[in-house]
């Protein structure tokens, strides 16, 4: 997750000359033009983050857990019970991310990947 927040910050970061000398522009003045950048890490961020812990639960852990339950109803051939765990799992991982898409229209109504044509 930290790779994702890390290489957006990185390529966002402008460099200006002051004296011959390159220095970080000030992070509170690229706030604005920082958040496309910050809300598309989020949203690969907040997708990998479930299936990895999806796969987590999946290698070992409580049997109350959803990676756990789908190993065991696999393994007892209930394969209608283990598809409704990876549907209900997928079903949230799309509502996370529907989430972070309505937050990210909310905060930055400016931006040429929210507005409306016309």
């Amino acid at each position: 997750v930290f790779f994702f927040f890390f290489s957006s910050r990185r390529r966002h970061t402008r460099y200006i000359s002051v004296t011959g000398v390159q220095t970080c522009a000030l992070p509170i003045f690229q706030l604005p033009s920082a958040l496309p950048y910050f809300f598309s890490a989020i949203k690969v961020a907040a997708s990998l983050s479930l299936i990895g812990a999806i796969v987590k639960e999946y290698f070992g852990g409580p049997q109350a857990r959803i990676g756990q339950y789908i190993t065991s109803k696999a393994a007892l051939s209930q394969f209608e019970e283990a598809w409704a765990a990876i549907v209900l799992a997928s079903v949230f991982g799309v509502a996370l991310y529907a989430l972070i898409v309505v937050i990210e229209r909310r905060v930055m109504p400016w931006h040429v990947s929210v507005r409306r044509p016309g």
